[in-house]
């Protein structure tokens, strides 16, 4: 039976800000509320302190006394529009110089196309300018170009494609 009282899932894109100088050095998306987002965060850092580049700064803020804060950035009723937004906001505020520890543009990867590009090669595409992407077909919608002109690039049959240059991490 449909629940017509049901609200629509929210995906929140936010954003993870150094207290002591409010730098913004993390975004993200999630349909969790932020306090619970923040919390898995916390947790996982402390299962696996070494894992991400993120719970370095988690490892500094927490010597002193400190955690990350947590900030609504936008919210959405589109997982997709959520996600593309977040790849746009991260590869821009990174090319602005602001110092995310994001490792992937877009970092919400879901497990399904995280798996199917570990079994083509394993290796995630690096563009010019640092952004990694699961695939060179994320690439490709990243940049709004062809996924061959990409994979030419990345196989060396051209150095170069619409100015860009790619390679595997």
């Amino acid at each position: 039976m449909l629940n017509v009282n049901a609200k629509p899932k929210v995906y929140r894109l936010y954003g993870l800000f150094d207290p002591r100088d409010r730098t913004l050095r993390y975004v993200g998306c999630t349909s969790l509320s932020l306090g619970r987002r923040l919390s898995r965060h916390w947790n996982e850092y402390h299962r696996h302190p070494s894992r991400m580049a993120v719970f370095t700064w988690f490892l500094v803020l927490e010597s002193a006394g400190l955690r990350p804060q947590i900030e609504l950035i936008h919210e959405y009723e589109s997982k997709h529009d959520a996600l593309e937004t977040e790849a746009g906001l991260i590869a821009g505020w990174r090319s602005a110089g602001l110092p995310l520890l994001n490792t992937m543009v877009g970092g919400h990867a879901d497990r399904s196309r995280l798996k199917m590009s570990r079994s083509k090669n394993g290796r995630a595409v690096v563009d010019d300018a640092g952004n990694r992407f699961l695939t060179a077909e994320d690439a490709a919608r990243f940049h709004k170009i062809s996924s061959a002109g990409i994979w030419a690039v990345l196989h060396h049959k051209c150095h170069r494609f619409k100015g860009r240059v790619f390679r595997y991490a």
